[in-house]
Parts: structure tokens; sequence; C-alpha cells
């Protein structure tokens, strides 16, 4: 790892994580050089070039070492929002006010301007209580994302878009217990959302980590399985009562 490929504001970092879940803001702990930022102060992560705006959650200095948690956007979703009374408003709308009032950054969510909600209360709770309960509104193939700049806006999955076909002699290491996959990032604009194709079978990208140390790496977390290694099947558990399940057991 060069200094150049991971920076947390001035400073190079020596190990640590940063996560890219499905949905919502990344995260990042780090061991860095330098002084501590404070708690509750905006900084820019440089990752392979890519500027990620986020907020300090925690940090301290033992053994003359940083480390540091920091969330994308503003981290205030712990806020306590006003209840509110709301009737024929659209989704787009509702999620704004819920996060202008917790002191986040309103980006793009034109994806769900045209849904509508004939009457919605919002209760004196927290931000992300509040999210989570309009998300039922929400279609499944939508989702809510902090972006680099850190604002929240709408994202639309496509797992159609295969944006890289993987070979054998690309992966680092793979682990077919946790549907997860390691590769040498070649730039830090890696999300969720989108597919990849490993060794001819695509695969829907889920959550993305980059993992810094001694060499910098990226594994991905599949939604997916791939069953006898030809089949791309959704990750099905086990229910008794299915009529899958019913079916097996009548058979024994």
């Amino acid at each position: 790892m060069t200094v150049s490929e991971v920076m947390l504001g001035e400073h190079s970092t020596l190990s640590g994580d940063i996560v890219f879940p499905i949905s919502y803001g990344w995260n990042a702990e780090f061991t860095a050089q330098g002084i501590p930022p404070d708690p509750g102060s905006d900084i820019t992560l440089t990752l392979l070039g890519t500027a990620l705006k986020g907020r300090v959650d925690t940090s301290a200095s033992p053994f003359l070492r940083t480390n540091v948690r920091i969330f994308g956007g503003r981290n205030n979703l712990s806020v306590m929002v006003e209840d509110r009374d709301y009737k024929s408003h659209s989704i787009k709308d509702l999620i704004a006010d819920i996060l202008t009032d917790a002191g986040e950054t309103v980006g793009d969510l034109s994806l769900l301007a045209d849904i509508q909600v004939g009457h919605w209360l919002r209760l004196n709770e927290p931000a992300s209580r509040a999210l989570k309960r309009i998300h039922k509104y929400i279609p499944p193939d939508i989702v809510l994302r902090v972006d680099d700049s850190g604002a929240w806006n709408t994202v639309q999955l496509d797992w159609s878009n295969v944006i890289a076909e993987i070979e054998q002699r690309d992966i680092v290491d793979e682990n077919p217990t946790d549907d997860t996959l390691v590769l040498i990032p070649t730039d830090g604009k890696l999300r969720p959302g989108v597919s990849i194709s490993v060794r001819g079978v695509n695969r829907k990208i889920d959550k993305v980590q980059y993992m810094i140390g001694s060499k910098l790496r990226v594994m991905l977390w599949f939604r997916d399985y791939v069953r006898d290694g030809t089949e791309d099947a959704r990750v099905v558990r086990w229910d008794p009562n299915s009529e899958e399940s019913k079916s097996i057991l009548s058979e024994k």
C-alpha cells in the first residue's frame, strides 16, 4: 500500500476497513498516524483518489496511534425529529423532511417522487426510526444511500449491469461458506447494487468492503449463490412449512 492509496484527512492510514452496504451510509474504522480528529468533526477520506465525506464518530490515540470510526454523511440519524401529520404527500417529500430535520444533506430523491401516501403520521422519534417506518413504501429495487459527497440519494439497483468480468487469475481469495470474493481494487468507486461476472456466472454485489493493511484489497459480498457451479440462485433459508420442504420430507 502506498501513502496515496488511503488517506484520512492529511494522514495516511495504517490499517482498517471501509464498508459500503447496499443501503444507507458507508462506515469506516481505521488506525492512522497523526493527531486524532475530534468526534463530531467533518472529515474527508480519500480512497484510491475517490474523496468520501463523512463525520467522525469516535477517535482515540492509544500507543501514539489514532483509532478512528467514521460514518458517511453527517451521522445524524439518532437526532430526534418532531411529530408531524402528512396528507397527500410523496415519499420523496417525507424522506427529505426527515433527513433535513435531522441535519443531513439531501441529494437526489427523484426516484420516489411519484409514490404518493394519503396519510402518514411522523412521530417524535429518532430519524433512523422514522426512516425505518416509511421504508415499507419504497420499492424493493430502490434504496436510500449516502453518496461520496455525503448527500442522501435514491439508487436504482441494476443487477443487469455487469461492470466487470472476473476470471480465476483475478481472484486473491474466495470463501464459498460466506459467499465472498477478494480482489485487488483498481479504484475506490466500487459499490453494491450491480453485478460482476465470476468465471462466466453473473453475481449480484450486496456489500463492498475495502480492507487496508500491508496491501489494499476489496471483498465483495454477494446477494445470491452458485449451486453446482452452474446455477445462479437467490439464497433460500430452510422453512419446514414450505411446499418444497414438505416435498423433501415426504421423500425420506
